[in-house]
């Protein structure tokens, strides 16, 4: 595939992308389909937490790691979203929002996540 055919088509995601991200943070409800792990509600993540981690927890970590980089892919900015945090801080800043929202899907509690970090690198960033 030439360079032209290349950027056209990058051009074409980016185009859908953010006709999507629009339409995303339109819904106030966060409504979108999720796949694996990230269907389950909070609740179920602190009960894997809490046990002597079974199987089914580290399919919900990598599920967690694997929104983590999609994150990174889609967001294009060459950096770690996460950079310098250790995955059990992440898991542990989860666990808070689960106990307080049981019944919100793990993406949902992992989309608060990304939204945290996008603060915490603002503030980062402005010194704030």
């Amino acid at each position: 595939m030439g360079d032209w055919a290349k950027g056209v088509g990058i051009g074409a995601l980016f185009a859908l992308l953010f006709c999507g991200a629009s339409a995303q943070a339109a819904d106030p409800d966060l409504n979108y389909t999720t796949w694996g792990a990230g269907a389950d509600a909070c609740g179920q993540w602190r009960v894997l937490r809490q046990k002597e981690r079974p199987l089914a927890y580290y399919v919900h970590a990598q599920w967690i790691q694997g929104y983590i980089t999609a994150f990174n892919a889609w967001n294009h900015d060459g950096e770690d979203i996460a950079e310098g945090i250790e995955p059990e801080q992440l898991f542990n800043w989860l666990d808070g929002f689960c106990d307080k929202f049981p019944g919100e899907s793990l993406a949902n509690a992992s989309l608060a996540l990304m939204q945290a970090l996008v603060e915490k690198r603002k503030t980062d960033q402005t010194g704030d």
